[in-house]
């Protein structure tokens, strides 16, 4: 195999490889411990195989929560933390996001077939604007959602630990903090809005994040 040969098959785990580096620095890279970002190139180049084999939403869904899963177990918060399902999440969906639908990757056809899968990158801002411009999706999906959340925790180690009014802290749709986001049921309360709002590409909604972003004031200068 000569070297022209050898750096086509090597492509695609290069773009892999590159595209997880690209995602995981500005998504959440400073929040998270030092070196994570070789940690997360290596899960992703490793895992991403696997979207060749899925053909549903409940097959991304399981593939999803299992890289979830990896994520918080082999990276760490920058102060040593364990990650909530929050935090692992930005960098993964940032990643599938630019990966399968920017980059139309693994292939085009597969990247055509589960692009409806993705999940919504989820941020603050992100979730401040659906609460603020689609209400009633908020208010049926996260709301009640977050409340049945609560109810079935009233008999775990967190009602015992914290109490009612420390489970109404602990669980509360209007804390849109990344690690308040603590159980992949609140995860999923939001997955379930965005769908609902717009079930043909959830994933659109993340321009959302950028629009914000891009028009938010910039912040004034003190006067001294």
């Amino acid at each position: 195999m000569d070297i022209i040969d050898k750096l086509k098959f090597e492509e695609r785990n290069a773009v892999a490889e590159g595209l997880a580096m690209m995602t995981y620095i500005p998504s959440i890279g400073r929040a998270l411990e030092s070196g994570g970002v070789d940690k997360f190139i290596r899960i992703m180049s490793e895992e991403i195989k696997q979207l060749e084999n899925i053909i549903s939403q409940e097959e991304f869904d399981s593939f999803h929560d299992s890289i979830v899963k990896l994520i918080k177990k082999e990276i760490k918060a920058k102060d040593g933390k364990t990650l909530s399902h929050g935090q692992a999440q930005k960098p993964l969906n940032v990643f599938l996001k630019v990966y399968v639908d920017w980059a139309s990757l693994p292939s085009l056809d597969k990247s055509c077939q589960i692009r409806k899968f993705l999940h919504v990158p989820l941020d603050s801002i992100l979730m401040r604007e659906i609460k603020n411009n689609f209400p009633d999706d908020y208010k049926r999906y996260v709301e009640a959602n977050y409340a049945l959340i609560r109810e079935s925790h009233r008999k775990s180690r967190f009602y015992e630990e914290f109490g009612e009014s420390g489970l109404l802290i602990l669980i509360r749709p209007s804390d849109f903090s990344l690690s308040k986001l603590i159980f992949k049921e609140m995860y999923y309360a939001w997955q379930h809005c965005l769908r609902a709002i717009y079930p043909e590409k959830p994933v659109l909604l993340d321009v959302l994040w950028s629009t914000r972003r891009k028009y938010k004031e910039p912040k004034k200068k003190s006067e001294n």
